[in-house]
């Protein structure tokens, strides 16, 4: 059967429904992962290494907000992509032009924080490299030593890829350290082979955040930032109206919403796939339609006059329907003429021959 325009257009809606359910969201502008190496120094400075794999399509830069720094510090911002080595600026203009950013980063302080920032400089996808120091990582409590940082905070895009995250030091961090974590449900933190790792376990959504809290014995570091605070002071700080990865067994009614929506996602679209075919096929060409015509079907007699009388009742035009969907009458002025005779025959007009003078100069 020939497919019609409009069963190839339930198609096309159908392929962009369908691509539309499984993507989510289509985004000009993606982190597709972001892996972090931090590795913790003897003073409680942290050496950060960041590998972003990003896809843009718009913009002017890409950038890593950190907020709340305190008594901390960020210095010696460096980015590479590829075998191009940035130029890290003494500051940092957001509202510069495409090429001004362009092999170019820099730090923007803000009100609440800083943002590291670098020039998109061409489109598509690029692996960057970005590296930096943050003074004062690590903190002396009255009962404790603690990291308590949020390394990956919430719409730094409308989705992350992946986030894997691995915190280490010269000393290798005994199974006995106490880690949280926080920001989204289910994410895994834990300590293995002497260090902290941190995991978003699938793509992190633009509400959600990846905040570290880790609880050190006293000495483990030698620190000069010292706070006047016990431990259980920044746990309540941190548990406070945040969702913990180690949160209890039964998922949140959201979490298990999107779980089912997910297993049955594919079988919904299947069956509306079908759906649309099979009304799609049934409808879009009138002339696939099986009329009733009595017990010799659509065959036509063959005695038929040369001359009759019109067929259905006298109704022309749906004689014409019948005919020119059945391949009778290819011929669409084939009707005109049919109708011109049915007004002969009902004396609606005549025919005269009348004799016409032909000028000849």
């Amino acid at each position: 059967m020939k497919i019609s325009k409009l069963y190839k257009i339930f198609i096309a809606l159908a392929i962009v429904f369908i691509v539309f359910l499984i993507t989510g969201k289509v985004h000009a502008n993606s982190i597709n992962s972001i892996n972090m190496d931090i590795y913790i120094d003897s003073s409680g400075i942290a050496q950060v290494t960041e590998i972003w794999n990003c896809t843009a399509t718009s913009g002017t830069e890409i950038y890593h907000p950190y907020s709340n720094l305190g008594n901390s510090q960020i210095t010696n911002l460096a980015v590479t992509d590829g075998n191009t080595t940035y130029t890290t600026l003494s500051s940092w203009n957001v509202n510069a032009s495409f090429d001004s950013k362009a092999n170019k980063c820099g730090i923007n302080y803000v009100s609440d924080g800083v943002e590291l920032c670098w020039g998109i400089s061409s489109y598509g996808t690029h692996t960057y490299t970005v590296s930096y120091n943050i003074s004062n990582f690590v903190s002396e409590l009255t009962d404790a030593q603690m990291a308590y940082w949020t390394l990956i905070p919430s719409n730094l895009s409308n989705s992350v890829g992946s986030v894997n995250i691995k915190i280490h030091s010269s000393i290798n961090f005994p199974q006995t350290i106490d880690v949280w974590g926080y920001g989204q449900y289910g994410a895994p933190c834990y300590v293995q082979n002497g260090s902290i790792q941190m995991s978003s376990n699938g793509s992190l959504s633009a509400s959600e955040y990846m905040t570290i809290l880790a609880k050190f014995p006293l000495g483990t570091f030698n620190l000069s930032n010292k706070l006047n605070n016990n431990f259980a002071y920044y746990q309540n700080m941190a548990s406070q109206g945040a969702v913990s990865y180690s949160s209890p067994s039964t998922p949140p009614p959201y979490s298990t919403f999107y779980g089912i929506l997910s297993t049955i996602a594919p079988i919904l679209i299947f069956i509306l796939f079908a759906a649309i075919s099979i009304f799609a096929r049934k409808g879009s060409n009138i002339s696939s339609l099986k009329l009733d015509f009595g017990k010799d079907g659509k065959k036509l007699p063959k005695d038929i006059p040369y001359f009759r009388d019109i067929p259905c009742g006298g109704d022309i035009f749906r004689g014409y329907f019948i005919a020119y969907n059945y391949g009778i009458m290819k011929n669409k002025t084939d009707f005109l003429g049919a109708v011109l005779l049915k007004w002969l025959k009902e004396n609606k007009i005549q025919i005269q021959k009348k004799m016409v003078r032909e000028n000849i100069s």
